[in-house]
């Protein structure tokens, strides 16, 4: 290559890699500032979507597959750039239909959960409809039904749904509480089922390093979900929480403005040979005591029972809703990053620092 073909070529390469790191870096630095940060970036993008839209667009989809713990984050982003070009509102839409499909098509798990997270937070961010985003969370719930139908392949579709309704169960009780409730009953069917037959038994073999670890500091995934799930629908906290990021919340006057589009029906293919669903077994956080400990500390400590977090049946030092949802971030990143351990590593310690603010400062 010439130098002058190199000159007249790094300019716009230069603006490609820095309109990827501004996107990929949204939200890294300081979380407390996050909705400014969010809108000085939309007015960055949005001047640069004529030239550069398509890659705006990818990367954000590399983002939302990649950076699962941050999907609130470009939702609302998303939000905000349609607020500039609705177009762009219709564009992400139709690339997310495209790329759901396919992970599904594909059995590519990890992308089908970042997809559907999307899916939810463009229902926050008014960029897509409510009623759309249920009925996706209905078809993922309805694999329950099939014939003959893998509890392995059941349970992490159900996985799936109470992820989303963790994100989106704010908007859903907002815009169709009746459908909300429909949703949740049918997961609360399927984890009976699920525990008749025996699911939620482990097995000594399985456990973390052998005997040694107790079945206390052990748990399913399905059912951390589920109490995930369970605790922020309660009356104390109505489906919020210090740890789940909720930009659009915050900037929700602003996309009013947004009319939501509809997602196209999803098909969820059947099971073929080859398939398989991940099975989470993993060591919590930190083992929270159970409920007579807990109030045998807090009579030592000379606390009131009230000062003892009871939701979902266990208790710690910030709850089980903020505990489940920091066991979920961290998974999420070293799911992602296991053969980066250094990008990991940063990650997490961004992600501590940002929580910490989080829980403490507010």
């Amino acid at each position: 290559m010439s130098k002058r073909r190199r000159n007249e070529e790094e300019p716009d390469e230069s603006i490609e890699k820095r309109l990827i790191n501004l996107i990929v870096r949204i939200g890294d630095r300081s979380i407390l500032e996050l909705n400014s940060h969010l809108q000085g970036l939309a007015g960055a993008l949005g001047a640069e979507l004529g030239s550069f839209r398509t890659l705006i667009t990818d990367t954000i989809m590399d983002c939302v597959r990649g950076l699962q713990p941050k999907t609130p984050i470009y939702g609302t982003l998303c939000g905000l750039l349609a607020l500039t070009e609705p177009q762009f509102g219709v564009d992400i839409v139709a690339e997310l239909q495209r790329d759901l499909q396919e992970a599904l098509d594909d059995h590519a798990t990890f992308s089908i959960r970042g997809c559907c997270r999307f899916a939810v937070e463009l229902a926050n961010a008014r960029v897509a409809k409510a009623e759309s985003a249920l009925d996706l969370l209905d078809t993922l719930l309805a694999v329950r039904n099939e014939p003959d139908v893998l509890p392995a392949r059941a349970e992490w579709f159900a996985c799936v749904v109470l992820d989303c309704l963790a994100l989106g169960g704010a908007t859903f009780s907002q815009q169709a509480p009746e459908r909300l409730s429909r949703l949740l009953e049918g997961v609360r069917g399927f984890d009976a089922a699920r525990r008749a037959a025996g699911a939620t038994t482990t097995p000594a073999l399985l456990l973390p390093y052998g005997a040694s670890t107790r079945a206390a500091e052990v748990t399913e995934h399905f059912d951390a979900l589920l109490s995930l799930v369970e605790a922020l629908a309660s009356d104390s906290h109505k489906w919020r929480s210090a740890c789940l990021l909720v930009p659009s919340r915050v900037l929700a006057e602003e996309l009013a403005n947004l009319a939501p589009l509809p997602l196209r029906e999803m098909i969820v293919p059947p099971h073929s040979p080859g398939c398989t669903y991940p099975s989470l077994r993993r060591l919590r956080l930190h083992a929270a005591p159970g409920a007579a400990d807990a109030a045998a500390a807090a009579a030592a400590a000379g606390k009131d029972d009230d000062d003892v977090d009871m939701v979902g049946g266990t208790s710690s030092s910030i709850g089980v809703a903020d505990t489940v949802l920091l066991e979920e971030y961290t998974w999420m990143l070293v799911s992602n990053f296991q053969d980066s351990h250094k990008d990991c590593a940063k990650l997490l310690i961004g992600l501590q620092v940002s929580l910490y603010k989080i829980v403490f400062y507010f």
